[in-house]
């Protein structure tokens, strides 16, 4: 009989990939980690570094919609720089409805760059949103980065003020290894990467400040060690852990003591066994019984 199922410990060798929602959001936002988003900033807009030193800040996540049901959407990131806004956003699919929501996203963000009291909107600044998308299908762009405005039917620019960038890392071919001019290429292969040395290997080629890839690398291998995170990468809580292990310990002795007691059954031994039903039916009828009452219950579900 098994005792305990563990899936809170890693693979040796294995990471949890920094796109993963749960480990950007956290790794991103931290104030104390600005050092990464200024260097990967500089690396993506072809800025200086100097000009991003001193000039980003962690904006709040929280968004407050005038629609009632999308009321405190939280982006993945925004800040703020001295002339404008970032908002990133990751997802490892894409679709028309997360296109819609990260519209109505950017847009939002946009709007609050208008301070009451301004007389004009000659001092709004621009807003860039940079989707960082894991797309196998291909829904978005025909290329790795794309970058999108609002136009007229002709393909004329209305604004550069609005942008949004679709940055598909399913277009890279993971497995190769290059010293691409592109660093962005580089950084998002360190993002989708589950092996620990790839990743170390890509973050140790880029043009970034060591400073940067320290922390960055400091991150990733805390939060992938980290048990309560693994759980939850692994899509199980906890409790969820503690359940199966003791469905499984049921599972098991509902299947031997049928066994035993000669009782013949045709349930295939994946089919899920309710603890509640067992329970609940060994407190009326004898073991014998209460197997072949449980058994009987369970076969709807094959």
């Amino acid at each position: 009989m098994i005792k305990n199922i563990r899936m809170d410990v890693l693979p040796k060798g294995k990471i949890i990939p920094p796109i993963y929602d749960f480990m950007f959001t956290t790794i991103f936002n931290k104030e104390e980690n600005i050092v990464i988003l200024e260097n990967f900033l500089s690396l993506y807009l072809k800025m200086p570094l100097e000009s991003m030193k001193g000039n980003v800040k962690i904006r709040s996540r929280n968004l407050m919609l005038e629609n009632k049901h999308a009321a405190n959407k939280q982006v993945d990131l925004l800040l703020q720089l001295e002339n404008g806004k970032i908002n990133i956003e990751v997802s490892t699919g894409i679709s028309s409805g997360i296109i819609n929501r990260n519209l109505v996203f950017i847009c939002n963000a946009h709007s609050t760059s208008y301070q009451y009291g301004d007389s004009d909107y000659t001092k709004l600044g621009s807003t860039i949103q940079i989707n960082l998308v894991y797309d196998k299908q291909h829904f978005v762009g025909k290329k790795f980065r794309e970058e999108y405005y609002m136009r007229d039917e002709q393909g004329n620019i209305l604004t550069k003020n609005l942008r949004i960038d679709y940055v598909n890392i399913a277009r890279l071919k993971e497995s190769c290894y290059t010293n691409s001019i592109d660093e962005i290429e580089n950084f998002c292969r360190a993002l989708v990467t589950t092996n620990e040395e790839e990743f170390k290997r890509w973050m140790g080629g880029m043009n970034m400040e060591w400073e940067a890839k320290e922390k960055m690398e400091e991150e990733v291998l805390k939060y992938s060690n980290d048990q309560e995170v693994i759980a939850i990468y692994s899509k199980y809580t906890k409790k969820e852990l503690e359940r199966n292990t003791l469905l499984h310990d049921w599972k098991e002795e509902v299947f031997k003591n049928g066994i035993e007691q000669g009782i013949e059954y045709n349930v295939p031994y994946n089919v899920p066994i309710s603890m509640d039903n067992y329970r609940r039916e060994s407190k009326k009828e004898s073991k014998r019984e209460c197997v072949k009452k449980v058994l009987k219950l369970q076969k709807n579900v094959a």
